[in-house]
This record gives structure tokens, sequence and C-alpha cells, in this order.
């Protein structure tokens, strides 16, 4: 063999070793650019990420400056829009429980006057089952089936506890609606927008508190009755509730002043001017409105006074008297609720002269629009009956009630009417039938017997 083929063998033995360096040297190169367009790319997916993050920052930011605004709102008493809250997203989405409960749920840390907007805080025997069972017929409304009432702070906790759950029911139905999903179930689920709650008596008792500090947005109804009428149907229903043996005391002149001993009648819880004047919606600096709020206890003050020397003015005596007085209520009117009110006579629910302003009422302050409410049938209660106030063994009682509607009606038409924030159910109506508190109604019952 030459050397020249010795050479040549060598060139082509060697020359497969090339071609691998070349190709492994160009393949280096494209993964060099690979990483290269990979990290690229890894840069602007994060810038991407970021600038997203920022966006929904700012949109955050926003969602609690409105949030805050809004308490703010909540916090001055104004009345919000009610539907518009509803509508909002971040009223829709509800804030979570840990925001508005301690961890223990044992202290309220957040605002939750969002979750009630009306009670039908009427006094006992003045339609408010009726109200509670007759607004609960609209798919707009909410009303929790049984009495519900927040006299302590516990029963507040236990509020909140409740009517968060049937929000977020009532959150979850909506979207489910929004999807496309499952109708509302008005039976079975509360689908509706405007919730409340129904406890009469409030305004005898200190829970008056807890809406002027929790739920001062909230809109309060509150149903009238004459006192006669009132205190016969009381007492016949606490009667014919307790054990029969005692229907047998009937003797009503031991209910003439204040409850005594967990009574529950009395004369005194028919004095609705004086509970409605815990409200604080009016000034009480007229001797003439004190007159009317403490009756006859007012009086005896007033003689007292004017027996003074007669070193004493009558503008002095005067100031005096006003002074006194002022301070028996002042508590309550310093500290007056902003809450609005709406008020209706019994009279005016079954009345079909009346009953269609009834419902107009009841869906124009409650923002009831999508449905109509149905028409009130009339009927007539038959229910057992202890007493009959209009017998002459209760004319005691009956002329100290017949004293308390006199003053009840003209302080309400004169005085508590005058508030920018208490409604009325038709005025004119509604005036008619206090003016017939000032009237013996069993007089007009004898006449009639009389005569037949």
């Amino acid at each position: 063999m030459t050397n020249d083929d010795t050479s040549s063998e060598v060139s082509s033995s060697s020359s497969p070793n090339s071609s691998v360096k070349r190709w492994s040297s160009s393949n280096s190169i494209l993964l060099i650019k690979l990483y290269i367009i990979f990290e690229v790319l890894s840069f602007i997916i994060l810038l991407c990420i970021g600038a997203t993050k920022a966006v929904s920052s700012r949109d955050s930011i926003s969602e609690v400056s409105a949030n805050q605004q809004q308490r703010q709102k909540l916090q001055t008493g104004r009345v919000l829009d009610i539907d518009k809250q509803y509508n909002s997203t971040a009223i829709h989405e509800l804030p979570p429980l840990s925001s508005l409960l301690n961890p223990s749920h044992t202290k309220v840390i957040g605002d939750i006057s969002f979750l009630l907007d009306f009670a039908i805080i009427g006094f006992p025997k003045s339609g408010t089952t009726f109200l509670k069972d007759y607004i609960n017929q609209t798919s707009q409304t909410y009303v929790y089936e049984r009495e519900l009432c927040i006299k302590k702070y516990s029963d507040l906790i236990d509020f909140v506890e409740l009517y968060y759950d049937l929000h977020e029911q009532y959150d979850d139905n909506q979207q489910q609606q929004e999807q496309g999903g499952y109708p509302s179930m008005k039976d079975t689920s509360p689908s509706r927008i405007k919730f409340g709650l129904k406890c009469p008596g409030v305004l005898y008792r200190n829970d008056l508190s807890i809406y002027k500090r929790y739920f001062p947005t909230t809109k309060l109804i509150i149903g009238l009755r004459s006192p006669l009428s009132w205190f016969e149907s009381f007492y016949n229903y606490q009667m014919t509730k307790r054990n029969p043996s005692i229907q047998k005391d009937t003797n009503t002149t031991n209910l003439i002043g204040m409850c005594k001993k967990h009574q529950k009648v009395c004369t005194h819880r028919a004095r609705f001017h004086s509970a409605l004047g815990r409200l604080g919606k009016t000034s009480l600096d007229s001797v003439d409105e004190l007159n009317l709020l403490f009756g006859q206890q007012q009086s005896r003050v007033v003689e007292e006074d004017r027996s003074m020397s007669t070193a004493v003015s009558n503008e002095e005596g005067s100031s005096s008297i006003r002074r006194r007085l002022q301070n028996k209520q002042h508590e309550e009117q310093h500290n007056g609720i902003p809450n609005q009110i709406l008020l209706y006579e019994l009279n005016q629910i079954h009345n079909p002269n009346t009953s269609q302003h009834f419902t107009q009422a009841i869906k124009d302050y409650l923002d009831i629009s999508e449905e109509r409410l149905p028409v009130i049938s009339t009927y007539h209660q038959h229910k057992p009956r202890t007493i009959d106030i209009c017998n002459e063994e209760h004319e005691q009682v009956r002329k100290v009630l017949l004293q308390i509607g006199i003053e009840s009606s003209m302080w309400i038409q004169k005085y508590f009417l005058k508030s920018p924030t208490v409604n009325v159910v038709d005025s004119d109506s509604f005036s008619e039938l206090l003016d017939a508190w000032q009237v013996d109604s069993c007089l007009n019952k004898t006449t009639a017997l009389r005569g037949s």
C-alpha cells in the first residue's frame, strides 16, 4: 500500500467524526436560540401577569373605597337606594361573615345594616301577623315566618348568623338565575330582595337602641289601634291563651296604671304616644306637647308649680315645668333614631274604602314595583272573648282609656306627623280614624242596641 492510499484511508475514516462535530455544534446553537426565545416569552408573560394584577389591585381598591363610602352613608343615617344595593356587584357579592362577626361569634365587628331592610314593630294586636303574611306574598320580599325579636346582644348575634345564611341563599339563587339555572323557589328559599322581620312591642323595650346603632336605615312599620279596642283585644288574647281558670278574674280596675307583677295588659301600655315619643322624632320644647305626653301625671306637676310662691313669675314657672318634664324623656329624644317610619291604623287594612290605599302605601314604602300585591279581602274575626269592654263593670277603665285615646290622637297628629321621616297610610282616613279615638265607641254601641 502506498502512502497516498494510506492518507486517503485516514482521511475517509476521519470524515464521519467531523460530521458529528458539525451537527453537534449547530444543534447547540439551536438550543441556545430556543432557550433565549423561551426566556423572552417568560419575561413577556410575567409582565402581562404583573399588569393584570395591577389592574385587579386598582379595582379592589376602588371596591373597598366604594364600600367605605357606603358604610359612611349608613352611619349618617341616610336612606340608601336598596335596589341599587342589590344590583351592585359589590353588594351582590356578600362580604365574608368573618368581616361581620369576630371568630368566636360573640361580637359584631362590621356593618350589618344591609341584612335588614324593614321591620314590623307595631304594637301587639295591631295587625302585625296579617302584615307579615301579606308582605310575604310577593317574590320581592322575605319576612321570617316567626316573630324574631332582638331584645339583647346575644339575639343580635343569632340574627346576623341567621340572616347572613338567608342572604347567601338569595345570592346563590340569583347567580343560578343569571346563569340560566334553577328558577326561584318561592316557598322554600328566600329568593327575594327585601328582607324583613316581625316583632311587636319593640317600643316598650330597650331593643330600640339596637335598631338605632346597628340598623339605622331599616324602614320601620308601626301599626296603631284605638286604646279602647286594643285593651279589650289584648286582654282577651292574654286570658284565652292561658289557663282557663284565670278567665274568671275580670276586674279590669286592677289594670289601671302601670303594669305590675309581670302583667302584659294595663292601661299604661295603651299610651301609644308615649311609646312613640321614645323614637325622638319631636322636639319636646312645648308645655302643650308635654301635657299630652305625660297626661294626668304631668298635670299634677303643673298644679304643684302653679302653687309656688308668687315671687316666681308665670314665665319662670313655665320654664321650670318644661325643664322638669323634658328631663324625663331627654335621653330618648336626644338619641332619636334616624329610621323612616310608616304608620297605619288597624281599621285601614280590612276596610274596602281604604285597603287599596294601604296596599299602595306598602308598595311605595318598600319599593315593591314588579308585582301587584293581592287585594285585601274584608273579613270579621270571631275569637273567644273574656270581657266586653262596653259592659258597665268596665266603665272605670274605659274612662281612663278614653282619656289616653284623646291624648294619643292629639299628640300624634299635632306633633309626631310633623317629622319628615314619619309617613302614614292615606293621611285623610288616618286622621279620621285617630279623631274617632276621642269618642267613646261604646256610646254608639249602646245607642244602636237601644234603637233595636
